[in-house]
């Protein structure tokens, strides 16, 4: 049976965990990716497919860290929502809010258990 990757934010970069298996109660822990692109493998047996879609998720996620991190630091919290998924889900708490970060807007609002937020405009 093949490993069903799955990712999150934690705080400290991105934990990629193997939904299909539990150990101790947790999902396997797949590997680990660090606020600047790192990635510490744990399994020595991931197959060439799971390996590239681990580096598919550190190249759509970490660029947008700084984003993620400026934004907590502002009251959001609870998971980012992904760009692709910004107007789906649950119920809105905050109204759109427009902030300024480094050349860019950013678009961002607060749900129930994450929150959600686009790039709006490339340069201020």
């Amino acid at each position: 049976m093949g490993r069903n990757i799955n990712y999150g934010c934690l705080g400290n970069g991105w934990a990629v965990w193997n939904n299909a298996k539990e150990i101790n109660g947790d999902y396997e822990k797949v590997a680990h990716i660090t606020i600047e692109g790192q990635i510490t493998f744990y399994p020595k047996d991931l197959t060439k497919q799971e390996i590239i879609k681990i580096e598919f998720i550190r190249n759509a996620e970490v660029p947008d860290w700084r984003i993620i991190q400026h934004l907590m630091s502002l009251g959001f919290w609870g998971c980012p929502l992904s760009k692709q998924h910004y107007d789906q889900g649950e119920s809105c708490l905050t109204a759109y809010k427009q902030i300024p970060f480094n050349k860019t807007i950013i678009q961002a609002r607060q749900f129930s258990t994450f929150f959600g937020y686009r790039i709006r405009e490339q340069s201020i």
